[in-house]
């Protein structure tokens, strides 16, 4: 088990901030609220998952509930998007 330094977290972080910066993931989760009954989340999926690599991160997964789950070296990085915030959390990957 590795711990997770501050480096590591700061290196995190800093690629995280860019993503929620861009707020492509905020528009594409209210364009999911109005068409979900219209198009294919594997569509989202895809973008989201291109989005997250150029931004040197590694996609894992992503929900429909717009659970984001990604990785950076050895941190596991969560991101939550809700309506009007986005709740993101870092761990270790063990």
């Amino acid at each position: 088990m590795k711990k997770l330094t501050r480096d590591m977290y700061k290196g995190a972080v800093g690629l995280v901030n860019d993503i929620m910066d861009d707020g492509r993931l905020f528009y594409l989760y209210d364009r999911w609220q109005d068409e979900k009954e219209y198009e294919d989340f594997t569509d989202y999926i895809e973008h989201t998952k291109k989005f997250i690599d150029e931004h040197g991160l590694t996609f894992v997964k992503m929900t429909k509930g717009f659970k984001i789950t990604m990785k950076h070296n050895d941190i596991i990085v969560h991101i939550k998007i809700n309506k009007n915030s986005a709740n993101v959390t870092y761990e270790e990957n063990k």
